[in-house]
């Protein structure tokens, strides 16, 4: 969202720079009195256009290393209330950082460091979330497969099995360095 904007209206400042420069070479036209009004209408269009970019970016700076905080210190499983399933618990709001950061930087405005830390490990976060997902799913499947009979007799281990789950609820976090051990485990 931010990104885009910033990228939106730089497009559309160099649209207008295009059509000014074209205007500009018609030495009869920006001569006139109602040439040099456009002229200055121009350059307020422009700074406003800057003001709007910078203020754009700098509020998403200012809560940037927030939200990634917060976010990072969410536990990686979550259960469902109503069912009492679990699901992978990585927020919408850290994708979306890691994209608004990738284009930030490639926009050249100066990424704070909590924000390119989190970016620099996208593929460590996805293969988590992929790995989290897959067992869940696997787990998901076999207890779904289980006779009545099957359920009832496994019912211990069915709880052991639900204990070890929920550290991914309980304790684990996105900054866990044993993520990868949890899904072994599991």
């Amino acid at each position: 969202p931010v990104a885009g904007a910033i990228s939106w209206c730089h497009s559309l400042f160099l649209r207008i720079r295009q059509s000014m420069a074209k205007f500009q070479s018609m030495e009869e036209l920006h001569t006139t009195e109602q040439g040099k009004a456009v002229n200055r209408r121009f350059v307020a269009v422009s700074k406003e256009m800057r003001h709007y970019q910078q203020a754009l970016f700098s509020e998403w700076r200012e809560s940037v290393n927030v939200l990634a905080m917060k976010h990072l210190k969410e536990h990686i499983l979550a259960e469902d209330g109503a069912t009492g399933g679990l699901s992978v618990n990585f927020s919408q709001t850290l994708s979306v950082l890691i994209r608004e950061s990738k284009y930030l930087d490639r926009l050249g405005f100066p990424v704070p460091e909590t924000a390119l830390n989190v970016t620099l490990q996208e593929e460590k976060y996805y293969v988590y979330v992929e790995s989290l997902t897959a067992m869940l799913e696997y787990h998901a499947t076999v207890l779904a497969s289980l006779s009545p009979v099957e359920a009832k007799l496994l019912g211990a281990k069915t709880a052991e099995l639900r204990a070890v789950l929920r550290k991914g609820c309980e304790l684990l976090n996105w900054n866990s360095l044993s993520i990868p051990e949890f899904v072994k485990s599991s």
